[in-house]
């Protein structure tokens, strides 16, 4: 099937709902973006000026350093409020980024197409025998952790057609 042999990665920009924080911004759009290997340009292209827009690039790209957690101001020392509005802005750009790719590969249907996949491009090579069956029955058995089951027959089928024609 195409969407097996082509997988595309379905990433949401970074949606960013209302708060009372002063330090989260309000965006209204869902934007959806197919990151696959051959349009990663556009991709970025699309997504930076959302990232620039809620001053979130320098965080994505490493620019801003993390302020100091505590102010020497006064005595005894403060926590920073620079350093706290710091670490608002990566954890929320980090908890979008955590869900996008849940999100995208994290999917038990994502996971099974992967799966089957593997298996379906496992190759002895060089291993022995029993290595390449060890292989195969152990993502078998990840497939079934992850709600697919195959038969026997087909199980067979996909590790005699990888063994080839000398097995």
């Amino acid at each position: 099937n195409s969407a097996a042999s082509n997988p595309a990665i379905n990433v949401t920009a970074p949606v960013l709902t209302q708060s009372a924080s002063p330090f989260s911004p309000n965006l209204q759009h869902f934007i959806t973006i197919n990151l696959s290997q051959t349009n990663y340009l556009l991709w970025k292209t699309q997504l930076t000026p959302i990232l620039k827009a809620y001053n979130f690039l320098d965080l994505v790209h490493g620019d801003e350093p993390c302020p100091p957690q505590l102010t020497s101001e006064d005595n005894p020392a403060s926590l920073n409020p620079s350093y706290t509005s710091w670490c608002q802005r990566d954890q929320l750009v980090l908890s979008e980024a955590w869900s996008a790719l849940a999100q995208a590969i994290g999917s038990p249907s994502h996971t099974r197409i992967l799966l089957h996949m593997q298996l379906q491009n496992l190759k002895k090579n060089d291993s022995s025998i029993s290595t390449y069956l060890q292989q195969a029955k152990y993502i078998m058995d990840e497939l079934a952790a992850a709600g697919k089951i195959l038969s026997p027959e087909e199980f067979n089928a996909i590790v005699f057609d990888n063994l080839g024609p000398s097995f």
